[in-house]
């Protein structure tokens, strides 16, 4: 198996272990701490987004030198160098919002959050928790961003499962037998960060080559801050376009009903997270072919990835559109929370789904180092999507922030990517549209389409369950064999499973 392969393949195993556990134990938070506990879990889910402003867009930029380094174009001691400026950046920064969580949690509490049962003065503490939370993470980004870069991306994936685990199924048997405090939930994520931090720390200082840093000197720092400062307006943009909408609404609904807003679209983002891992193990290597100026490997690379991610979005966020009372009935086993959040599903996980395939233009300018044009297009996407989002959520309420995200997002796929490959791939600025995502489009359209004219009672969790997961198979592996280049990969992929199987049962 290939190192890229390796890691694709890790990246999945690890991603799709994450989202699952995920989702598996959102029904016992439920029905131990309560919907509207959910609701606050998901206000600082929210929060951490917006406080990921703050990583200003330099781990991935130390992710892209330590691509750089394996490239052979830049120096293991100022990678080095670089490290320690981020570490000492950071952990000030780290100081500065526990300081302030400690000031603003009460007026948190108390002013914007619609609480009904639960304590003020304990979600005040949990405010102080997840800012802390938040600091460590800031810094356990860095360490991760250096390990994918460098295509170290197995140890950052069992790290990332080990953390998860903790995070997620540790906390079960504290909520059942001992309390269902929700600042005992939050306590039990703390130690999960610091966990998290200590190994990705390990991990990422252990795979450096053994050489002295590099003395400080601004001119060293000065290309990837430079780079760096572009990603921080991207991540600033990006978090203002995929958060307002709960931002809002966290203030405007009452806890136990933004509960039910975050269950559909945690679902929705969990379509979108199964992308992540192709790009992060694509990504690399397309830093090497532009840096070692292999043009072609470039192009071929980045359409199969394209193909790839679209076979895998209409699988997935297409059977979602189609069936999303199914989905969250599945998942929760409540009707009635999923009879009141399909509508809301149902356009959030399109709108994710355009997006996905929308980013790989960033994937693209990502690589080049080039990220002008990214940014110009979500200064454009700010000025149409938070207007439209916000007249319509105070309007509409969820359903109106749902419909202006799949319509923006699809807005931007069909218009938006062309002008971006025009640019900076012009042979392929026709192409890449009709030819590597319209099949996935049309697939996943008329799997919605087909779902109106079918009737499937929602009776059986278990039932419900297989037959979407059927459907996500057979949708994802038709598309993946239609088309030459996938076929390919696939067929690449499976014999190389079976070389695996057969020489450990030599």
């Amino acid at each position: 198996m290939t190192p890229l392969l390796r890691n694709i393949v890790a990246n999945y195993t690890s991603q799709l272990y994450v989202i699952l556990i995920g989702l598996a134990v959102v029904p016992q938070y439920i029905k131990y701490m309560g919907i509207e506990a959910y609701g606050v879990i998901g206000f600082f889910a929210m929060l951490q987004s917006w406080m990921s402003l703050l990583d200003l867009g330099l781990s991935p930029t130390l992710g892209r030198e330590a691509s750089k380094l394996k490239a052979g174009v830049t120096r293991a001691g100022v990678l080095k160098l670089f490290l320690r400026f981020l570490e000492t950046l950071f952990s000030f920064t780290a100081l500065v919002v526990v300081a302030l969580s400690w000031i603003l949690g009460p007026w948190i509490a108390s002013s914007w959050l619609k609480l009904e049962s639960l304590s003020p003065s304990d979600v005040a503490l949990c405010v102080v928790l997840v800012a802390c939370i938040i600091s460590l993470r800031l810094l356990s980004g860095i360490y991760r961003g250096g390990l994918l870069g460098m295509e170290r991306q197995v140890v950052a994936n069992v790290i990332a499962v080990i953390a998860a685990t903790l995070k997620s199924l540790a906390v079960l048997p504290l909520l059942i037998w001992v309390t269902h405090s929700i600042l005992a939930f939050f306590l039990f994520q703390l130690v999960g960060a610091i966990v998290e931090i200590v190994l990705m720390r390990i991990a990422f200082v252990k795979a450096l080559p053994s050489v002295a840093t590099e003395k400080f000197q601004w001119n060293l720092l000065r290309e990837p801050l430079r780079f760096g400062v572009g990603l921080a307006f991207l991540s600033g943009v990006w978090i203002v376009i995929s958060q307002s909408d709960k931002l809002i609404l966290s203030h405007i609904l009452s806890m136990q009903n933004f509960g039910e807003f975050m269950l559909a679209t945690s679902v929705a983002w969990g379509a979108y997270s199964l992308i992540s891992p192709l790009q992060q193990a694509v990504l690399p290597r397309l830093v090497v072919f532009f840096e070692q100026n292999q043009h072609d490997k470039f192009v071929l690379l980045y359409r199969q990835t394209t193909m790839l991610m679209a076979a895998i979005l209409a699988g997935v966020a297409g059977t979602m559109a189609a069936y999303p009372e199914h989905v969250l009935f599945a998942w929760t086993g409540n009707l009635t929370v999923a009879a009141r959040a399909a509508d809301i599903l149902r356009w959030y996980v399109s709108g994710s789904g355009f997006m996905a395939l929308a980013g790989m233009a960033y994937v693209l300018q990502h690589a080049r180092g080039d990220v002008r044009m990214h940014i110009r297009g979500n200064l454009l996407n700010v000025f149409i999507l938070i207007p439209s989002t916000i007249a319509l959520t105070l309007k509409f309420g969820a359903i109106g922030a749902a419909i202006t995200w799949a319509v923006t997002n699809l807005f931007f796929l069909i218009f938006w990517t062309r002008i971006v490959h025009k640019k900076f791939l012009p042979e392929i600025a026709n192409s890449w549209l009709t030819r590597d995502i319209s099949p996935a489009l049309l697939v996943g359209a008329l799997l919605c389409v087909a779902a109106h004219q079918l009737n499937w009672p929602v009776s059986s969790r278990l039932l419900s369950f297989a037959g979407l997961a059927v459907l996500v198979v057979a949708t994802t592996g038709f598309l993946l064999f239609i088309q030459a280049e996938t076929r390919r990969i696939m067929s690449f992929f499976l014999r190389g499973i079976v070389k695996i199987l057969c020489t450990k049962n030599v």
